[in-house]
């Protein structure tokens, strides 16, 4: 949906290429199998509730094929709420929100917190609680406990999305953005997925974008042959010294990458600190010596299109699509209301 919103932006109109496409897949999606069906109502009803930290997510399926999904953000008082007070409010929303096909039939009610299989015995209740109980005494239903690695409602994705892009402060880097996932979360490769996420976040690179450490330093020629060797040592030093902490950077002709908006080049571009630090995606033209690169510019932007390897950065789109190498390792493909 981001290629189309971004036609609407800027006071203007502008139907791109990657609009349509996404328009096409958006065709596609939603009306091919299997997204959404009509509700057999001759089959009995399954209602999915899960929550997490800032959201509550619900499934509404007769015998496991989805006809409806539910999903809210919780609000500052409600993201205060206990465990069991969050995954007790996503049941409440669900059941409000499709009391019209629940209401006249029994229904079996899924959710990952063991507890509340006792929601109708609890014998002290609070003033919450005893609301939402006295609103659930309307339904028929069976309560189950459905294990989160199979309640898969607020998936890993979502999770990440939160906590990367979900706060006032801006969008937090990998290692911030890791630690609180794991606070509330654990999956097998979550780190992996972490960053896959922040490195393919376009706001990230837009707005954080920095020259890296990259391109190992190349001596410049012998200019006096009398000093030759003495140039020759000395350059070695240096070199080794130089590429202490560096490493090399490789891309190849097609290749997309990011530009650093370094101010030293693009004056107009870096003029005030929330401007972009970064634009992109660019194709790579041509390869110049050992850490430069001729880079396929707008005419608009009046600067040279030569950049040093340390101001590029390699693209990956918003889609997880990545065909090219990475410049890192010449060669190897990059695998792996009703108010309550």
């Amino acid at each position: 949906m981001a290629p189309i919103t971004e036609c609407m932006k800027g006071g203007s109109f502008n139907w791109t290429e990657e609009a349509q496409k996404s328009f096409e897949l958006l065709k596609k999606k939603v009306s091919a199998a299997p997204i959404l069906t009509l509700p057999d109502f001759n089959k009995v009803f399954e209602v999915d509730c899960d929550a997490s930290n800032m959201r509550i997510g619900d499934v509404l399926s007769p015998e496991g094929q989805p006809i409806a999904y539910f999903s809210e953000k919780l609000n500052n008082g409600r993201k205060n709420y206990s465990n069991y007070d969050k995954e007790f409010y996503a049941i409440v929303r669900a059941l409000d929100h499709w009391q019209h096909y629940l209401l006249y039939k029994e229904f079996i009610l899924f959710s990952d917190h063991e507890s509340l299989k006792y929601i109708n015995s609890q014998q002290k209740l609070s003033a919450r609680h005893a609301k939402w109980v006295e609103f659930l005494q309307s339904f028929t239903f069976a309560i189950k406990h459905k294990s989160g690695v199979l309640n898969k409602v607020a998936d890993a994705l979502t999770v990440i999305f939160e906590a990367h892009e979900g706060r006032l402060a801006g969008h937090f880097g990998r290692d911030k953005t890791l630690a609180l996932v794991q606070e509330n979360f654990y999956w097998p490769r979550m780190e992996r997925d972490v960053k896959r996420h922040v490195e393919r976040c376009r706001t990230c690179h837009i707005a954080k974008s920095h020259s890296q450490n990259i391109g190992l330093y190349t001596p410049l020629p012998k200019l006096h042959e009398h000093v030759r060797l003495k140039i020759v040592n000395q350059n070695e030093k240096y070199k080794k010294q130089a590429n202490k902490f560096r490493k090399p950077a490789v891309y190849k002709e097609g290749d997309l990458v990011w530009i650093h908006l370094r101010k030293e080049c693009f004056p107009r571009g870096r003029s005030g600190k929330l401007s972009p630090r970064a634009d992109g995606a660019f194709k790579v033209l041509q390869r110049i010596g050992e850490n430069a690169y001729k880079i396929e510019l707008p005419g608009n932007y009046g600067v040279s299109a030569t950049f040093n390897v340390s101001d590029l950065s390699r693209y990956i789109d918003e889609n997880n699509k990545d065909s090219r190498t990475s410049p890192f390792q010449p060669g190897e493909n990059d695998a792996e209301k009703s108010e309550f």
